[in-house]
């Protein structure tokens, strides 16, 4: 390999000497021509092949590599790939603006490539960018452990602060008013809206839900997949995380009762032929399951005819999470009922509490202090 514009022979003479190191060591890529783009494509294409990830990790990998990476990175070889781009990729997917490029021309060389990529794609936030990172992290990686470049760069760039949006569920008055109104319009939906609420299930964990999985005499269920969107396909496959995963999830008497009763509705309503055919749950007057996108639509609607505060249908799950938490149970079950990979990600998220019950933990744990101050004065 050649390279020129070092300042010294001394400079020079110092690169050399450490391209020659990285290649005894066998860290110097194999390829040096390879490109970002010609890697990340091969990288996706291997993984989708050993069928190493999930349809929407798939999707979510696509989307980041044709609206993202490889229009601004893409040009670029591994070798030449440095944390300086990445980090002006970032701030301009982030920004949407082309001053975005601007604060980098004088401070940070070389962004000329990042710059012809400028403004494709929609601006992204700080959580939509982490996870945009994390694409390239782990491709980078994967690179790396083949031989393609002698180091992650990504690890060298500046990083977004990813914070979690603090969660603002319904109240339960604000829960059961919505409840009371859909259930008193009959709408075909109510019974998902109920057991969303009241078990925490993902929108494709109920559209996936089959009456098969549920069992109303010992009051239960269980989760074994999940319907998703994978760009313009639905997709079935297995829920979102391992721990996810056939997990069993117990059921109030009430959630039993609205089952019970869309059992026996459903029946009814649609032909026998139709609902044996499905096996589903939840199911639109033709007898097949919901769409995702029209559950959310329709929550939607719902929610502005009930009158009640704005809420979006994943707040069911943290409201049943809230729900359970206030009522006193071990954040352990709460974690496992929801099919969290970790707890720690359910305390994360959950570490708010509804109106009342701070000021109640507050009493029960004084309550546990002995004064006998207080003892005489009662």
């Amino acid at each position: 390999m050649t390279k020129s514009g070092f300042l010294s022979a001394s400079e020079a003479a110092a690169a050399r000497a450490k391209v020659v190191e990285q290649h005894r060591a066998g860290l110097w890529p194999q390829h040096s021509g390879t490109t970002v783009g010609e890697w990340l494509e091969s990288w996706y294409r291997a993984k989708v092949a050993a069928d190493a990830i999930r349809p929407t990790t798939a999707a979510c990998y696509r989307q980041h590599i044709d609206h993202y990476l490889v229009p601004h990175l893409g040009n670029l070889r591994l070798s030449q790939l440095r944390g300086v781009h990445v980090t002006a990729m970032y701030v301009a997917v982030r920004l949407g603006r082309a001053e975005a490029i601007a604060r980098y021309r004088q401070s940070s060389p070389g962004t000329a490539e990042v710059e012809r990529g400028r403004g494709r794609g929609q601006a992204l936030s700080n959580a939509s960018v982490v996870r945009l990172h994390a694409t390239l992290h782990a491709a980078l990686n994967a690179a790396v452990r083949a031989g393609e470049c002698a180091a992650n760069v990504a690890r060298q760039a500046e990083v977004p602060s990813g914070v979690r949006a603090k969660v603002r569920p319904w109240t339960p008055e604000a829960y059961g008013a919505f409840l009371d109104f859909v259930e008193g319009g009959q709408d075909r939906m109510a019974p998902l809206f109920h057991v969303a609420g009241h078990t925490g299930l993902r929108r494709g964990e109920l559209c996936g839900l089959r009456w098969e999985d549920v069992d109303l005499e010992r009051r239960s269920l269980v989760v074994r997949r999940q319907v998703v969107e994978a760009g313009s396909r639905v997709l079935v496959g297995k829920p979102k995380t391992r721990s996810g995963e056939d997990r069993v999830v117990d059921l109030d008497a009430g959630t039993v009762r609205v089952l019970s009763r869309w059992k026996s509705s459903q029946s009814q309503m649609d032909s026998a032929a139709e609902v044996s055919a499905s096996g589903y749950v939840f199911t639109g007057p033709d007898g097949g399951r919901w769409h995702p996108s029209y559950i959310t639509h329709r929550f939607a609607q719902l929610v502005s005819k009930a009158g009640v505060p704005r809420c979006r249908l994943h707040d069911l799950r943290h409201l049943c999470a809230s729900l359970q938490l206030a009522a006193g149970v071990d954040i352990a079950i709460v974690s496992k009922r929801l099919g969290h990979s970790t707890y720690t990600i359910t305390a994360d998220t959950y570490c708010h509490l509804l109106p009342g019950v701070g000021r109640a933990a507050a009493e029960a744990s004084a309550a546990l202090v002995p004064r006998a101050r207080a003892r005489s004065a009662s």
